[in-house]
């Protein structure tokens, strides 16, 4: 057990099991998992992708990109990957059982305001929306979004206009055919369906991640100036451009703050009636259960950091709790996040201490992490060094 940690935790934590361990040949930049296939695939700045079964063992290498891989995200069935990296390009991998990593397409993808690399530019921000039909991903200031069950997504592919300022932050799926697109300046949310229009959400500051609740109840930013920024959204059909503040869009809308820097990732769990966020040495959880979200509630403060916190992820469970990050100091914690101190005093926040801990932490830090698609019990954490641990939760309790 991590003496330090010991130190300001009054129960000591349970420690996670190592199932299994690889090593990538350079940092690991980014991971995802299949269902089915069960297959996880790590990128790192080299420039193959190496996909491993759950038991971390080596079943083939993608040529990736060259100067490395920013982003993968797999379909939930099927075994389709996309990938995008430094070179400029977006690629689809037939991953299936009888596909063995064939490369499907292989984009070029152009942008406004791309950050240029010695291979070409930063490609970055993959995902799939929930069935598989569709992959979003961008280049500086502009979207692109492919049909992948298309014989051309060239031909196919939707190309929006480039965001107002800054660069695309980060992008997510809100259900089938809407996206939550984050840049300087506020949060776009757009479909995919030609003809549907836009809600711009504007905020006067560099908007670093951006999640929605289920129903677009909620749309929460983690931004720049060390705080949440949380809109409460009317119905929204999508039939009009609409900006919030509008007279056709009555928008509730306020800030959370008490963060220790800026907040760089922002996740709700499974039911959308807690959202995770990242700020410094501490993840900050706040309640949405009440008509209001977290408004006049208090919030859950996890302990145990002693560098910035870089990952975060909820276990994948519906009605789960638990919360595991990880951060530069090399830990990897997890939390209950429904296990906290009772405030002594009046305004001030609930502190949460891990229930789990990977044993013995080296100063390597955890540059990614995900719960398995597979075995709800278990994490993949990636890392400065290349290493990626396969860790397994015991118990969800102290």
């Amino acid at each position: 057990m991590d003496p330090e940690l010991l130190t300001f935790l009054r129960v000591p934590p349970k420690d996670l099991h190592c199932d299994y361990t690889t090593e990538l040949p350079d940092a690991c930049v980014c991971m995802a998992q299949s269902q089915d296939p069960a297959l996880l695939a790590a990128g790192s700045c080299e420039a193959e992708i190496l996909v491993f079964r759950p038991d971390l063992k080596h079943q083939y290498t993608l040529p990736g990109h060259t100067g490395g891989t920013t982003t993968v995200a797999f379909t939930k069935q099927g075994g389709t990957l996309i990938s995008t990296g430094e070179d400029g390009h977006a690629r689809v991998w037939d991953c299936s059982s009888s596909g063995s990593g064939k490369c499907l397409t292989d984009l070029e993808c152009e942008g406004d305001n791309v950050d240029k690399t010695p291979s070409g530019h930063t490609v970055s921000h993959a995902v799939c929306n929930q069935s598989g039909t569709l992959a979003a991903f961008a280049a500086g200031r502009t979207l692109h979004v492919i049909e992948l069950n298309s014989i051309d997504c060239e031909t196919n592919r939707r190309i929006f206009p480039a965001v107002p300022a800054g660069v695309i932050e980060d992008i997510r799926f809100v259900g089938e055919n809407r996206l939550l697109v984050t840049y300087y300046g506020g949060v776009m949310l757009c479909s995919s369906e030609v003809g549907d229009q836009n809600l711009t959400l504007e905020y006067g500051t560099n908007v670093l991640s951006a999640d929605a609740a289920p129903e677009l109840g909620f749309v929460v930013a983690g931004c720049m100036d060390s705080c949440v920024h949380i809109w409460k959204l009317p119905a929204f059909d999508g039939s009009s451009d609409a900006r919030a503040g509008d007279d056709k869009l009555e928008v509730l809308e306020y800030s959370c703050g008490g963060y220790m820097g800026k907040v760089t990732r922002v996740d709700f769990n499974r039911k959308g009636t807690a959202l995770a966020s990242m700020g410094g040495m501490q993840n900050i959880v706040w309640d949405f259960t009440g008509q209001n979200g977290p408004a006049g509630s208090i919030p859950v403060v996890t302990l145990g950091h002693t560098k910035n916190c870089t990952c975060q992820a909820w276990q994948l469970l519906a009605d789960s709790a638990v919360l595991v990050t990880g951060g530069k100091d090399g830990r990897l914690l997890v939390y209950d996040t429904t296990e906290y101190a009772e405030p002594d005093e009046e305004g001030i926040p609930k502190f949460a201490a891990p229930i789990a801990v990977a044993p013995d932490p080296q100063p390597d830090g955890v540059t990614s992490l995900l719960w398995s698609t597979v075995d709800p019990q278990v994490i993949y954490a990636g890392h400065e060094s290349g290493i990626v641990r396969c860790w397994r939760l015991l118990n969800n309790k102290r």
